[in-house]
Parts: structure tokens; sequence; C-alpha cells
């Protein structure tokens, strides 16, 4: 695709600049959507292991009385629908410019997720989270507007399969011209933005560099935590998930700050101090 396609996605989300806020649970929240779409990108309300419909509501009143527009995105995880589907009814009802739901199956094999189709008859831009080439085919196949090339570098959970600009590339070779692409994974500074940009990516799926916002969902501890960390503190686990008997499946691990749970991508050591969402935002135009 090329830059006139990318500029009318970004239009079409009313973002001047191309970021998006990673849905994380228990970090993106109402405040942090509504600030970081008040900066110029698009902010997005997570719903991760802890998302629920009451979790979702108390969320879009945050956003509001944050002084929100509606322009803003909500992101769910697969299996958090399938064991709480009334979370997706009331993300429909909410009518968000954009739904990520990431962590199912994009095998040839699998059914199509009907949460594409009833978003995108309600004009909503569906995007999901892939790993490799074949998961963003059949997300296209499927009817998706966007893929996410999660790289391995990324914080959270995720299949860590590739690295970031690897996997970018493979994706774009498969289905750019059909749908804009996405570069997620340690992308913390312009000039990351400004790389996946030249590769190819239609902009940025960003997380760690939001969760120190003083808007953000972290506590006190876990933001000290994330400052503290430097580049290589992370390792990818499933031993929190396991503690917890979250049911997330095994292809899904986690990237966390080692000998903690709290989620951080490989990117972590630009984060060095605590900033507002619009100087993050700020901090990546182009």
């Amino acid at each position: 695709m090329n830059a006139d396609v990318h500029a009318a996605w970004w239009r079409r989300l009313g973002a001047d600049v191309p970021l998006i806020n990673a849905p994380m649970g228990g970090v993106a929240g109402g405040k942090l959507a509504a600030a970081v779409s008040q900066a110029g990108a698009l902010g997005t309300l997570g719903m991760g292991s802890s998302g629920s419909f009451e979790a979702l509501t108390r969320e879009l009143a945050r956003y509001r009385e944050a002084g929100g527009d509606g322009r803003f995105g909500i992101g769910l995880v697969d299996w958090g629908i399938a064991q709480d589907p009334s979370m997706l009814d009331l993300a429909l009802d909410a009518r968000p410019m954009l739904l990520s739901v990431s962590f199912g199956d994009f095998s040839a094999e699998a059914p199509a997720p009907e949460w594409i189709a009833r978003a995108n008859h309600l004009g909503i831009a569906t995007v999901t989270q892939v790993a490799n080439a074949a998961e963003a085919e059949q997300a296209v196949l499927n009817g998706i507007d966007a893929v996410i090339a999660r790289g391995l570098e990324s914080g959270g959970h995720g299949a860590p399969e590739h690295e970031r600009d690897a996997l970018l590339t493979s994706v774009l070779e498969t289905v750019a011209g059909r749908v804009p692409v996405l570069a997620a994974g340690a992308i913390s500074t312009r000039d990351d933005l400004a790389e996946v940009v030249r590769l190819g990516a239609a902009g940025g799926w960003v997380g760690t560099a939001f969760t120190a916002c003083p808007e953000s969902l972290t506590n006190d501890q876990s933001r000290a935590t994330l400052l503290a960390a430097g580049e290589g503190d992370t390792h990818v686990t499933r031993e929190f998930d396991i503690a917890l008997g979250l049911p997330w499946p095994k292809r899904f691990p986690e990237r966390v700050i080692r000998e903690s749970p709290v989620n951080a991508g490989m990117g972590i050591g630009a984060l060095t101090e605590v900033r507002t969402a619009k100087a993050v935002v700020d901090s990546f135009r182009l």
C-alpha cells in the first residue's frame, strides 16, 4: 500500500500520528485512551486477563469522564469473549472506531470469527495481532480491515515466533496492497516508528511507552518496576499465568520484567521517566 492509502486509514481513525496505543489489560483504561486520542494518535481500552462486562463498563465511563469524544478503540482477548460474550456485545454497542480481538485461531481450518463480520457491519474497523504470514493471510480472507505484525520483542502475551522487522517484511509480502499492516515490538522512539514505516508499515502498535503515563491504570509499584528496568531485563514465561490459573493457551506466553509479573517489551530501556500521554504521543510525531 502506498502512503496515500495509509493516510486514508489514519483519517478514518481520526489520527494525525500513525500510532495506536496497544490495549494492554490493567494499563490501557478509559483515561489513557482519551488522552492518547486527544493528543493525535488513537487511544484504546484494553480488556485482558481480567476483562469483563463490568470492567469495560467502568472504563467506558472513565473515558467519557476524561473528555473522550468518541474516537477510541477497544481491545479484547479471544478466550475472554468465549468466557463472557456480553463483553463483545458491550464493545460493539459502544461504537468504537476500532475493535481489536487477538489470540484466537487464524489457522486455515478454523471458522471465521463472528466478531469481524459483526463489527464490519456496524462500520467499526477491525484488527488483530498475527505472529506469522499465514495468520495474516487467513485474517484477511476472514474480512479483517488491518493486521498487526507482532514481533517477539513485544511486551505482554503473544506467540514469540519472529523478530519484528522480519515478521513485518513477511506479512507485508503476503497481504500488502489488501490491508494496512501495523508493526508491534520495541517501538519506543520516533526513530523506531520511522523505521517500521520505512519498511512499509502503516504505523505502530505501541504499548510499553505508555505504561508509566499518569493516565494509565498502572499502580505505583508497577510503575517503579518499569522505570527501574533496563534493556535485557525482560523474558518470556508462562509462570504467572499458571500460578494464577489463567486460561491462556500455551502458544501465548507473556514477556515480563524478570522476577516480576509486570508486562514490558524489549524496548523498556527507553522508558526512563513518567511522561503524560500527550508527551509520549508528541515524541512519536514524524
